[in-house]
Formats: structure tokens, C-alpha cells, sequence
């Protein structure tokens, strides 16, 4: 995923707003699809070749989207990163398609975040066994965002929520997705050796790790995009 910020965002016309992450939006699909031509051209990733997805997805056709700055209630990502914000920058990030997560009911932030983790911390996402390195990604709508602020909340609450809330049961992840007990081999990544089963392993190894931006329209939901591989995001300046 490609995640631009600053003042090209209007410059370009990047959509950051309703159905950014869909149809309809000329810069998103041009800049995304441009990447995944880098991916084929430069990296070689040939489709039954060296890329061997068992069944890839729409978002490799190319996803990039703006973060929604100006309904964010907190710092956008790329000032949080250090840049100042009339820079331009943009972030990659190597995500799993998004995963929808609904919730019209809740009223505060804790309830907001509690449908949000309950979706991020799930059997058969990359981001469970590669949680040494796995940056899970929490994009708030900006109804649920303006929630969770109105509480007073801060965007590292946000992220010390999904750490110590997004976990999974030892005991759960035994002999399942790619932690196998019965041969005794399992991801380097996952920090799980020794563990009781009721010891509960988080999705990341720090509350510094989520990346949580807003984008999006109207409407209550939000998206959660699974790490995918061994890898961490980069972000740079746009000379």
C-alpha cells in the first residue's frame, strides 16, 4: 500500500476521501499500478513465475490512497514520522487486502477499539506470526476517529490500546496457521517459546509498531490491514 501525505495530496487530486481504497480515483490507480509495474519490471515478481500468490488479490493491481488530513484529529502519518507537515511524502507498506471492520454502535473509544482488535486479532493473518516484525494497520474512518478523540484520546493511545488488547491465546495458536508444535518448527518471528497456554502473544512486539492514519468518508466503518512478509515500512520525502 502507498499512502501519500501533504499539500501534492490536493495538488495531484489523490483521493483520501469516500471510496478511497475503490474504483473511481484516476491518481490512486495510476500511482498504485505504477509500483506494482516496479514490482514486475524491476523486482521480476512474474505471475506464476517468481510470484507464486496462491490466489493474490485486487489490491495488487495497485493501492494507494491519501491519508484524510484535514479530518484527522491528530498529527497525520508523516509529521508523526518526523517530516514537517508542508512536506510531501510517501509511505509503502506491505499489507494483506483490507479487512472491513463495522461498528455502528459504539460510543467511545474503548468501544470503537474493541470491535477494531477483536478484527485484527485473528487465526490466519500474516501479522499473528510475523509479529516480531509485523506492523499492523488500523485506517479509522473519520466518524471513528472524531470518536475515539472526543474521549481525549491520543493516536499513541490508540496504538497502546491495539498492543496490549490485539492478542491471541498461546493455546489457540498451537498446531494452527503456521505455528506447529507437532514438528516442532514454527516462524522465528513468533515470540512465543516457553509460553503457557493461557499466556496471551500480542499481534506486535510494541505499542510503537501499528500504524494507525485516517481516511475514508462518511459512515462508521473502519480497516485493518494485515502485515504481509518480513519486512517494515518506509516513508520519504517526494523531491
Amino acid at each position: 500500500m502507498v499512502i501519500v501525505n501533504g499539500p501534492v495530496v490536493e495538488e495531484l487530486d489523490i483521493n483520501s476521501g469516500t471510496n478511497a481504497f475503490g474504483q473511481g480515483s484516476k491518481p490512486n490507480a495510476t500511482i498504485g499500478r505504477a509500483l506494482t509495474f516496479v514490482y514486475m519490471n524491476v523486482a521480476g515478481a512474474t505471475p506464476g513465475l517468481t510470484d507464486k500468490a496462491t490466489h493474490g488479490g485486487p489490491h495488487k493491481f495497485g493501492l494507494c490512497i491519501a491519508e484524510n488530513e484535514f479530518e484527522s484529529p491528530w498529527e497525520p502519518l508523516h509529521v508523526e514520522r518526523g517530516f514537517d507537515a508542508n512536506e510531501n511524502t510517501v509511505t509503502v507498506l506491505t499489507t494483506e487486502a483490507p479487512h472491513n471492520i463495522s461498528d455502528h454502535i459504539a460510543n467511545t473509544a474503548a468501544g470503537v477499539l474493541t470491535t477494531a482488535v477483536q478484527s485484527m486479532s485473528v487465526l490466519g493473518a500474516n501479522t499473528t506470526y510475523l509479529s516480531e516484525r509485523a506492523e499492523p494497520c488500523l485506517v479509522l474512518s473519520p466518524e471513528h476517529a472524531a470518536t475515539i478523540a472526543r474521549d481525549g484520546w491520543s493516536k499513541d493511545d490508540v496504538k497502546r490500546f491495539i498492543y496490549d488488547y490485539a492478542r491471541i491465546s498461546h493455546k489457540e495458536l498451537r498446531d494452527q496457521g503456521m505455528y506447529d508444535t507437532q514438528d516442532g518448527s514454527r516462524p522465528h518471528h513468533v515470540p512465543v517459546s516457553g509460553l503457557p497456554d493461557n499466556a496471551d502473544v500480542p499481534i506486535c512486539r510494541s505499542p510503537e509498531d501499528p500504524v494507525v492514519l485516517v481516511a475514508g468518508g462518511t459512515g462508521r466503518h473502519s480497516l485493518f490491514l494485515s502485515s504481509f512478509g518480513d519486512s517494515r515500512s518506509v516513508t520519504r520525502l517526494i523531491q
